[in-house]
């Protein structure tokens, strides 16, 4: 196996950037938002059941999951690709 083209190539070194500020980002959302609620919104966490805290991130997992097919599909219809990009992700900050 090529190792040295594989750890020199441009797109792998893309992909490793982007998972580690995704992961970088879902860590400090999971870490600070129960301090959040409690400092901020005084919200006393030791009543909330594990499932208050859960919707948000099962309804993100879930809108991406439905996202990324769609997004797929299109691009394999042959759809420009400024398209796709405009739907789900400028578009979205539009509305």
């Amino acid at each position: 196996m090529p190792w040295r083209q594989i750890l020199t190539s441009g797109p792998v070194w893309a992909i490793i950037v982007a998972t580690f500020c995704v992961d970088y980002g879902s860590y400090t959302y999971m870490t600070v938002m129960p301090t959040f609620y409690f400092e901020v919104l005084f919200f006393d966490i030791t009543e909330v059941t594990p499932k208050s805290f859960s919707i948000p991130l099962m309804s993100n997992y879930l809108l991406v999951t439905a996202l990324s097919g769609v997004s797929y599909a299109s691009v394999y219809e042959q759809t420009h690709s400024s398209v796709v990009t405009y739907l789900f992700h400028d578009g979205e900050r539009k509305m």
